[in-house]
């Protein structure tokens, strides 16, 4: 059903100066697009200003705008001469060829508008390789007009972009009564402002940072925590707390999993950091294990990833060390010891280990190894701490298991379709190859001291052996104050 542009929608866009853009909305709308958005340019003198317009389709089929978003950008171009071009007169020609009217959508452009634009981009290419001079005059025409020419410059130095582009957002009522004229004025005092200081000043609005609130969206998102804590984020945000957290609650194979998220604002920049989140899991057995997982620059254990680590299982990771070195390494929670924070001491393990998943994987007859798509999702999910299902084929017969990674014995635990482990005695009719000296399988037992009672040495000399190599595995004590491990 095709979504209408009420009276009301049609008045506030007139009100806001946008009148361009009904016809759009009304054509998406009898395309029965129900969330869409529209683009608006302007440019004027040294300033260019997008204007990006955010619709939705209620149930009642009434089309609602919801957001706005402004950005503006601002380029003055130096008054000299070149290399033989006149810099002022080629930006008037790049300017001629981007043809764009007042808040108009941007239109193609066509045979004669063509020629004088690659005229002008042919001297643009000429200036930039001309003289270091040249070349920066000749970037800062290529970020001005880049937008609708196509010239295909993309600034490495976010302060580049930070000193000439400026945005803001508004929605929800702030809409109400708001015009396109307000909006600009509003950001153009903040963004000239910047300009002048190049400092981290904050626009001194309702409106809160919303590169910020976006990154901070993001990086929720990409840790596993979901889209349904980004209004909590934005409330506790514009309140301008010093810190605040947020909860988030889910179930990961019917077992609770709950994290409080720990936000803290910069004194120097006043931005957001998400640093840490407190994980707690109950587990099978009705035992509730926690611990707190840093972040590191917007990356570290996802909460899937604390799930299988708070169910016992090992997780892999890129890290890097105190130098900033990276390095690979398996992570384990030694649930026997706890650091002075009351955290589950990690019991990481290097490639010096000498771990090989994908070898103890292809001890098995498992299908999913014969196709190289799924064998690479099936390794990539291990690495994840996962208990991933798999098909082994054996003497004509199909077998549903699962398995996980035990990086610690170098070998993976087997189970049995309805989750039971499979015993000793029972792990050489799943396997490709006959069983060597060196155990292709760690067999769970249903408590942690049955297992340790079957890997248990022979000899008093054997357990001396391997308590040395267990302890050169152990973290080495920290010289710094700073908690937790970096993730990369």
């Amino acid at each position: 059903m095709a979504g209408k542009v009420t009276i009301a929608l049609n008045e506030q866009l007139i009100n806001m100066g946008f009148e361009k853009a009904i016809n759009e909305a009304v054509g998406f709308g009898l395309k029965g697009v129900d969330d869409f958005h529209i683009a608006l340019y302007q440019r004027q003198k040294d300033e260019f200003l997008q204007y990006a317009l955010f619709f939705h389709t209620n149930s009642k089929k009434e089309i609602k705008l919801v957001e706005v978003e402004l950005e503006i950008t601002s380029i003055a171009i130096p008054e000299k001469t070149i290399g033989g071009l006149d810099i002022k007169e080629l930006e008037a020609r790049l300017y001629k060829s981007e043809g764009l009217n007042v808040l108009s959508p941007a239109s193609r452009m066509d045979a004669p508008k063509k020629d004088i634009t690659f005229s002008a981009i042919s001297d643009l290419g000429q200036l930039y390789s001309h003289s270091k001079e040249g070349k920066a005059a000749a970037e800062l025409l290529m970020f001005k007009f880049n937008q609708h020419l196509g010239i295909g410059f993309s600034p490495i130095d976010f302060a580049f972009v930070r000193q000439h582009v400026s945005t803001v957002t508004i929605n929800g009522k702030d809409l109400i009564g708001l015009t396109a004229t307000q909006m600009h004025q509003n950001l153009q005092n903040f963004h000239y402002s910047k300009q002048q200081n190049n400092d981290q000043s904050q626009l001194k609005t309702k409106n809160m940072n919303s590169e910020n609130l976006q990154y901070l969206s993001d990086n929720i998102k990409y840790m596993g925590f979901g889209e349904n804590l980004k209004e909590a984020l934005e409330k506790n945000m514009k309140e301008g707390k010093a810190e605040f957290q947020l909860q988030f609650a889910t179930e990961f194979g019917n077992k609770p999993f709950e994290a409080t998220l720990n936000f803290k604002k910069s004194e120097n920049t006043g931005n957001y950091f998400f640093n840490s989140y407190n994980a707690s899991l109950e587990r099978s057995s009705g035992e509730k294990m926690e611990q707190t997982f840093y972040i590191n620059k917007g990356k570290g254990i996802t909460s899937k990833e604390a799930f299988n680590l708070l169910d016992g299982r090992a997780v892999h990771k890129d890290l890097v060390n105190k130098e900033n070195v990276p390095y690979k390494a398996w992570l384990q929670l030694d649930f026997e010891n706890k650091d002075k924070h009351n955290n589950f001491e990690i019991k990481p393990y290097y490639e010096k280990h000498g771990y090989d998943l994908k070898e103890a994987v292809g001890k098995f007859a498992i299908a999913e190894l014969k196709d190289p798509d799924k064998e690479r999702a099936l390794i990539a999910s291990l690495m994840k701490g996962n208990v991933q299902s798999v098909t082994i084929e054996k003497d004509g017969s199909s077998h549903k298991m699962f398995i996980e990674a035990n990086p610690k014995d170098k070998i993976v635990n087997l189970f049995d379709s309805n989750m039971k482990v499979v015993q000793k005695e029972a792990v050489g009719k799943y396997q490709s190859v006959a069983p060597s000296t060196t155990q292709a399988v760690a067999v769970k037992n249903d408590e942690v001291q049955d297992k340790k009672k079957d890997l248990k040495p022979d000899n008093k000399q054997e357990k001396a052996k391997t308590q040395k190599n267990n302890d050169s595995l152990l973290p080495k004590k920290r010289e710094s104050n700073k908690k937790g491990l970096g993730v990369k």
